[in-house]
């Protein structure tokens, strides 16, 4: 048997507040983000020559608590270090789902909120205004390792049954998996005399089991 599963973002929006004391003082960051999802996904089950696809579309809704505080201060006027502890709760609401298509392949899902919670410990640094070669204009380094780990082994359970088969559950146990990981990001900051600051990221993650991640974004304040 051959399984394959894929989504398709269709729409989202999501909401989002932050709050961060200033540098220097003991610092606590909250962030409360409950996006909205909805998504196309299809599924494809193949069993020798019998192959279907089934597909579904539904709105999913998931947030994100988060509390992280530390402490900012100058060992050295070149650079300023903040380690920082926290954590965040996590959840994910999917309503039960009846796929189209697919015939007898078609499979029924109950509806079920996954949650998670880990812990959060981590390093700031970032260095202080460093001149450049461009009389006016100067430069700042950054870097933050942090390690993440989740406190439930269980999320919760997905119970899942054949449309066309009367009394054929079957239920998967749920892990957030990724949830533990070793991030770590770096990037350079620039300010023009005007106050233009480009900004650029390079980021990382590892998660046991689940390989490694590689991401960065550039901005213009």
């Amino acid at each position: 048997m051959q399984y394959n599963d894929g989504f398709l973002p269709f729409t989202s929006f999501f909401w989002e507040k932050t709050y961060i004391q200033p540098k220097n003082t003991p610092t606590g960051e909250k962030n409360i983000s409950p996006p909205v999802f909805r998504l196309l996904s299809y599924r494809s089950v193949s069993i020798g020559s019998y192959a279907r696809t089934a597909e579904s579309d539904w709105t999913q809704v998931s947030g994100t608590a988060v509390v992280h505080a530390g402490y900012a201060f100058r060992p050295d006027e070149r650079f300023t270090l903040m380690p920082f502890a926290g954590a965040d709760a996590a959840f994910l609401h999917r309503p039960s789902i009846s796929e189209e298509k697919g015939r007898s392949a078609r499979l029924e899902t109950d509806e079920e909120t996954f949650r998670s919670v880990r812990t959060v410990f981590g390093l700031k640094a970032e260095t202080a205004d460093i001149a450049t070669a461009s009389p006016g204009y100067t430069a700042r380094g950054n870097v933050s390792p942090a390690f993440n780990h989740e406190l439930l082994k269980h999320a919760g359970d997905m119970t899942t049954r054949f449309t066309e088969i009367t009394g054929g559950d079957f239920t998967t146990d749920v892990r957030f998996a990724a949830r533990s990981s070793i991030p770590a990001s770096t990037g350079i900051s620039f300010r023009s005399p005007e106050g233009t600051s480009p900004d650029s990221a390079l980021a990382s993650g590892i998660s046991s089991g689940n390989g490694t991640s590689v991401g960065g974004f550039g901005k213009v304040q």
